[in-house]
């Protein structure tokens, strides 16, 4: 449910090495793995986090003001499936932090409880 120091800093290393500018996260929790994308965003980038917990992700959004990224991030308070139906039909995607897809390559990373890296087939 909550990434480690490690494993937010990988992911930080991630969105910048592949300057992203545009990334989704499937499931929030208390908000530490969006801190840690959005600060790894290219200039004027975003992040679409979706979660349905709203007590649970007000946790995250004071942190994200805080750390000076709340700006980047775009918190949707719904089922993700309903919000990621709704985006455009070819919206481009640099980095993406979800579930099991069959459209991807994946492999599992031995960090803390694990870090899946996946790619668009």
């Amino acid at each position: 449910m909550q990434v480690s120091a490690d494993e937010g800093a990988l992911l930080t290393m991630l969105v910048r090495m592949l300057g992203a500018k545009y990334a989704v996260e499937v499931g929030v929790f208390t908000g530490y793995s969006s801190l840690c994308i959005a600060r790894g965003l290219a200039e004027g980038g975003r992040l679409l986090a979706c979660d349905t917990n709203a007590e649970w992700t007000a946790i995250g959004q004071e942190h994200g003001e805080r750390a000076g990224v709340a700006d980047r991030i775009d918190l949707r308070i719904a089922p993700a499936l309903d919000t990621l139906r709704a985006l455009p039909d070819e919206p481009h995607i640099d980095i993406a932090f979800i579930a099991a897809d069959d459209r991807v390559d994946a492999v599992m990373l031995p960090v803390r409880d694990g870090v899946t890296l996946a790619r668009k087939r």
